[in-house]
C-alpha cells in the first residue's frame, strides 16, 4: 500500500498492542481513521458558524437547524444551546 507524506508522519504515532497488529490492515484503517478525524481546525468552525447568515428564501427552521450542526463541530459545551438562539 502507498501512502503520502502526510499519512507516513501519522503512521510514525501509532502504538500497537503486538507485531501482528501492524500488519492487520483493519486495525491501520482504524488507526488513520481516528487520527485524521479527530484534526479539527476549531478556529475554522467557529469562523463558519459566526459567519452563517440565512439565505433569502431559506425557512428559519432550517437556517436554526444548519447553526445547531456548526454549534457541535465548535465544542462550545454548555454553551451549544444558547450560542445557536
Amino acid at each position: 500500500m502507498a501512502i503520502g507524506e502526510e499519512a507516513r508522519r501519522a503512521s510514525c504515532t501509532f502504538t500497537f498492542e503486538s507485531d501482528d497488529q501492524k500488519k492487520d490492515l483493519n486495525v491501520l484503517m482504524e488507526k488513520f481513521e481516528a487520527h485524521f478525524k479527530s484534526a479539527t481546525n476549531l478556529t475554522f468552525n467557529e469562523f463558519r458558524f459566526g459567519s452563517t447568515n440565512q439565505h433569502e428564501g431559506e425557512s428559519f427552521t432550517d437556517w436554526l437547524s444548519e447553526l445547531k450542526t456548526l454549534a457541535k463541530s465548535c465544542e462550545f459545551g454548555v454553551l451549544e444551546e444558547t450560542a445557536a438562539q
